[in-house]
């Protein structure tokens, strides 16, 4: 069995991972944690020699083709997705950049997208929303466990829920941070963002604050011009928006901006 956790940036992926793992594990099963795959990587592994016996699991984000050609009754995939107005300053805050720098010239948002509806489209796909879980992810953890076909006790689930939240991942990433600044590893070099723990696949600076609507107190007028621009159709008909009043403002004073076509193709208008 494949077990593939594919959310977009900053949305949850990493915990879908180490929750999969974990329920693997606590059901006996064997299992191995392959990590996060890079293209290159993920094409030697997937097209290499696999146990039938064995249950791999990895992390991934962008759309591959090869991904395409798998058996779907072999893979559950587990994809996580957010807001992607705080996956854009989540992101820029992850690699101590700049919105300009990240969203506009990175670019994630199209990323997303492009990602978001090829992972939404694989047969037997598990979506889990960054938001729910925040707020209670304790059905997020049972839906994962009926997924893979693990029925654990509700203590067992309980433990797990507990020793993955979020608190416990503040933990992990604080320790982590510790261990490379004793390194003599300088943090503030933009080289090192990306520096992270080969199992857990948290990175030092993982966690800024995990809240819902960070967004809100950062974005200035002509970044939520932008935004809206380019995802404002995916946030209407992602449930997060209503409409575009919430840049509304933004939008008429910001006609000087020019912008790039919205890579979104609104399925409802």
């Amino acid at each position: 069995m494949l077990v593939i956790c594919a959310g977009l940036w900053r949305s949850g992926s990493t915990w879908q991972y180490q929750i999969a793992c974990e329920l693997v594990r606590q059901a006996g099963w064997k299992f191995k944690p392959m990590g996060y795959l890079q293209r290159e990587q993920l094409a030697d592994f997937l097209t290499g020699s696999l146990d039938p016996n064995m249950c791999y699991l990895y992390k991934t984000h962008p759309p591959d083709p090869i991904h395409l050609s798998l058996k779907s009754e072999r893979v559950v995939t587990l994809y996580s997705f957010r807001d992607l107005r705080d996956v854009a300053y989540s992101m820029t805050y992850k690699l101590q950049s700049t919105f300009q720098k990240t969203v506009i010239n990175g670019p994630i948002i199209e990323w997303c997208i492009s990602a978001d509806a090829f992972w939404r489209e694989r047969p037997g796909v598990v979506i889990q929303r960054y938001e729910d879980w925040i707020l209670n992810n304790a059905p997020f953890v049972r839906l994962i466990a009926t997924a893979l076909g693990i029925n654990l006790s509700e203590t067992v689930l309980a433990g797990i829920v507990d020793e993955f939240g979020l608190q416990r991942n503040r933990y992990r990433t604080a320790d982590l941070t510790a261990h490379l600044l004793e390194k003599g590893i300088d943090l503030s070099e933009r080289s090192n963002t990306l520096l992270c723990d080969p199992d857990s696949l948290l990175h030092w600076n993982h966690i800024r604050e995990g809240a819902v609507g960070c967004w809100k107190s950062v974005a200035l007028p002509e970044e939520k011009a932008y935004l809206a621009k380019m995802c404002g159709d995916w946030l209407i008909d992602h449930g997060y928006e209503p409409d575009f009043v919430w840049a509304k403002e933004s939008i008429a004073k910001d006609v000087n901006t020019e912008y790039r076509q919205s890579p979104y193709k609104s399925q409802n208008r």
